[in-house]
């Protein structure tokens, strides 16, 4: 969802937590389907035993990209620190941008230690920060917190840790990084399942035949083409897998090229007769 400078204005001034990963307006075929995870907490608080402590969590799984905000303050999944502060989750995958900031629908201003948010789906495979700062330090405190942004199984983690044991920053700014998806698998290539060879006798009159072709290559090509050389020079008419040794042929090493077509890029192999032909 594109929000007009007014809007990220208004987000800048409202307190809480939001992540926004920008909308697909494509078609169903390339919705973006994400699952979102963000955790708010302040490790170094000392709870007394017995007493539930750990992060405000929010969680969505599996939601499709789309006009509406895939994570807000509403899908709390557990705060058994009964920590305050919100988040909020757009999804919009054309900008390929994801920015951090307040959840407008919520507004609640905390502090916090660490704020680690999770994204996983098909369509991300990393990110890299952009600009803005989610702690608003101040020039002099810019320095206060690190940011990490670490690719994960199947997605991207940013995390932002301040920098001194029980010190907490307010999560009131905004952040904005950009992600990259998965780069698109290597093209299939054709090879050998097993080897090629040239068998018969090396003698002239006698019948060579190059095997197996077919069940040889994978994957199964569409189209073989054979040609069989005599020396370095090819042989008229010799594209089958036999050829019979001719007169022409003694003292020459013959060989045979067979070029495969398909489901994967051209490839030629080539398989020599076993000896030169000798009679």
């Amino acid at each position: 969802m594109k929000k007009s400078i007014g809007q990220l204005a208004a987000l800048a001034l409202t307190a809480g937590l939001a992540v926004v990963i920008p909308h697909d307006p494509a078609s169903a075929a390339e919705r973006t389907v994400v699952s979102i995870k963000a955790e708010l907490d302040v490790p170094s608080i000392e709870f007394d035993p017995g007493v539930p402590s750990g992060p405000r969590t929010f969680e969505v799984t599996d939601v499709t990209a789309g006009d509406q905000v895939e994570l807000t303050g509403s899908d709390e999944t557990s705060n058994p620190s009964e920590y305050c502060g919100t988040i909020s989750v757009d999804v919009d995958p054309v900008s390929k941008r994801i920015t951090v900031g307040p959840d407008v629908a919520a507004p609640e201003t905390c502090d916090f230690e660490t704020v680690r948010v999770t994204v996983l789906s098909s369509s991300v495979a990393g990110a890299a920060y952009v600009s803005g700062d989610l702690f608003e330090t101040g020039s002099a405190e810019a320095v206060q917190f690190t940011r990490t942004v670490t690719p994960v199984s199947g997605g991207v983690e940013i995390l932002w840790q301040t920098t001194t044991e029980a010190e907490s920053l307010d999560t009131a700014g905004i952040e904005q990084f950009t992600y990259t998806p998965p780069a698109p698998p290597a093209p299939a290539r054709f090879t050998l399942a097993k080897p090629l060879k040239v068998t018969g006798k090396t003698k002239a009159g006698h019948m060579l035949r190059v095997t197996p072709v077919r069940t040889a290559i994978s994957p199964a090509p569409k189209n073989i083409k054979i040609q069989w050389f005599r020396g370095a020079t090819r042989i008229p008419g010799a594209q089958h897998p036999t050829y019979r040794v001719r007169k022409a042929d003694i003292g020459k090493q013959l060989k045979v090229r067979i070029k495969v077509t398909g489901s994967a890029p051209t490839r030629i192999f080539v398989v020599k007769a076993p000896r030169r032909i000798l009679s």
